[in-house]
């Protein structure tokens, strides 16, 4: 299909986002929030709503690798900078969130009889099919984010009932610390296993932005938290949660910083761009395959958001992914019928009728 070349030119973008991501899980009586910094140049980007009952297929750039197929069980709302289908991370129906950061050690699995998926799709793909992390983590049996994949991503999951798992490619096989293997919730550029010998080692909490001293800093932050029952907030867990993005931030370059209540399927959230703090909720949508998708500018709005969507076109969509190819000095030469490929994708997912697919 023609828009398998553009995709090789979509993951391209993410070659250099090496700058400093940071993400964490905070519980406490009754309470579970995750928390994510997402650093980069640039902080354009929309909020989506996925829909249930869509027919999809990953997007696979080269070889004769068999692009993943399936049908979207839960509706989710997303980060997306890259278009429509590849999110930056996000939470589903089921409070399952997944985030992704970059980790330069990340060596994708060589082809095999599993369908694949690009690494951005493997995001949607686990909020569209999963309720849980130990769902997430059987995933590998039956797909594989594809070799061609151009960016090194781990990723952070956490689920409704507290469970969460680190999720790593490391010389082609999954690497997943879960359970009794999670010795701190957080996770940030560096192998899991780096950060938490790095983290054991030390004595204090180190100053500094890189990738081991921020998850030193998240993790004895986390570890730290003491509920607050008695004290009259019930955003004590969330104030606290953005003071330990706060406490890792990377400046200017922290372009988005989010904290999702997962009990309550809520989305607390603030930008660079927009230092006021906006919330969502996703009790706010119907994800019936047969209503419109629906977007909101992530930099626009302020307080509660959730009337401010608006439906989906694929100008908005084609507008973004031309923007943020546009800010990048090393991708203002990619043609525009590429562009115009990886835009129009989502326009290819039909909806399905579910029941009678099982």
């Amino acid at each position: 299909m023609k828009h398998l070349k553009a995709v090789s030119v979509l993951l391209l973008l993410l070659v250099s986002l090496g700058a400093a991501c940071s993400t964490f899980l905070l519980s406490g009586e009754e309470e579970l929030v995750f928390g994510r910094n997402y650093d980069w140049e640039i902080g354009n980007g929309l909020l989506i709503t996925n829909k249930t009952g869509v027919a999809k297929q990953g997007l696979v750039s080269g070889g004769d690798e068999t692009a993943a197929e399936w049908i979207s069980l839960y509706g989710s709302l997303t980060f997306n900078q890259f278009g429509r289908e590849f999110p930056m991370g996000g939470i589903n129906e089921a409070g399952l969130v997944v985030e992704v950061m970059w980790m330069s050690e990340t060596t994708y699995p060589e082809p095999d009889d599993r369908p694949a998926v690009a690494e951005l799709q493997w995001v949607q793909y686990q909020l569209d099919t999963a309720a849980t992390v130990e769902e997430v983590l059987a995933s590998d049996e039956v797909i594989r984010i594809s070799q061609n994949s151009y960016a090194p991503l781990h990723f952070l999951v956490a689920d409704a009932i507290g469970d969460c798992a680190t999720v790593e490619f490391i010389e082609g096989e999954l690497v997943a610390h879960h359970g009794d293997e999670l010795l701190s919730p957080a996770l940030t550029n560096s192998t899991y296993a780096a950060s938490m010998t790095d983290l054991t080692e030390r004595t204090d909490a180190p100053e500094g932005g890189g990738s081991l001293e921020r998850f030193c800093r998240a993790s004895e932050m986390v570890k730290s938290y003491l509920p607050c029952p008695c004290c009259g907030s019930e955003d004590n867990i969330t104030e606290y949660a953005f003071s330990i993005l706060d406490n890792v931030s990377a400046g200017e370059w922290t372009q988005w910083s989010i904290v999702y209540n997962i009990p309550e399927r809520r989305i607390d959230y603030f930008t660079y761009a927009n230092q006021e703090l906006r919330s969502v909720e996703l009790s706010s949508f119907d994800f019936s395959c047969d209503t419109p998708v629906l977007i909101l500018d992530v930099n626009s709005g302020t307080g509660e958001v959730d009337e401010l969507f608006t439906d989906y076109t694929y100008e908005a969509n084609r507008e973004l992914i031309g923007d943020v190819y546009g800010s990048l000095g090393f991708l203002q030469g990619v043609p525009e019928q590429a562009l115009d490929a990886i835009a129009a994708y989502p326009e290819q997912l039909p909806c399905i009728n579910v029941e009678s697919v099982e």
